[in-house]
């Protein structure tokens, strides 16, 4: 991790910290309103993160996840909110039909591209390039884009700087990778393209 960057550029007075312990983020005030569109790429079955936000701001937030059981708990605690808006694919650096493999513990949710936990099981799933998300919901700037996608941030950065796509706030959680020594590489990009650290807690990163 990069300790050296852990305070960030904000002081934490002048940022709110949104949803549980296990699925909040920090967001930079001032930043966000009622127009705001979030794209939220993560659901698993936590949502306090983007009820947060639709309560705080009054703004559209979109969600993606292909992994069933993130569909369901879509589709039983939050289908009622009119600001919350499902999609059943997720994010990569490719359009694409690919396998989630299974968390080695059965009662946890959260499936990744690259088998973080070395499993045989998989559901197939569709993914999609963030450029390509924003052309089919026809939006051309993001206000918040959260991403919880269990280790493909790491192809999802470089991609998005390349789509010259500029959210006004990048909420990430970086997640180990045996071929990822830390996330150093991804954080240089996101500063060379113009953000800075605001906040880290843990391995949820704040940047604006």
């Amino acid at each position: 991790m990069i300790c050296d960057l852990r305070i960030g550029i904000l002081k934490k007075e002048e940022m709110d910290f949104i949803g549980s312990k296990y699925g909040g983020y920090s967001v930079p005030r001032g930043l966000l309103d009622k127009n705001s569109i979030v794209y939220s790429f993560g659901l698993g079955e936590d949502a306090t993160f983007d009820t947060g936000l639709t309560e705080m701001y009054g703004c559209e937030i979109h969600i993606f996840d292909p992994t069933p059981r993130a569909k369901i708990f879509y589709e039983s605690k939050l289908k009622d909110y009119p600001k919350l808006v499902y999609h059943e694919f997720g994010l990569w650096d490719k359009d694409a039909e690919v396998r989630f493999y299974s968390p080695a513990d059965s009662t946890h949710v959260s499936h990744s591209i690259g088998n973080l936990q070395n499993t045989e099981q998989f559901f197939t799933g569709r993914v999609m390039r963030l450029k390509t998300i924003m052309e089919l919901l026809g939006h051309t700037k993001i206000g918040l884009l959260k991403l919880d996608i269990e280790g493909a941030e790491y192809e999802v950065i470089p991609d998005m700087a390349i789509s010259m796509i500029r959210p006004q706030i990048i909420c990430v959680e970086f997640h180990d990778r045996k071929d990822i020594l830390s996330p150093d590489g991804a954080v240089a990009i996101l500063k060379y393209i113009g953000y800075n650290l605001a906040l880290q807690r843990e391995n949820a990163y704040t940047f604006k």
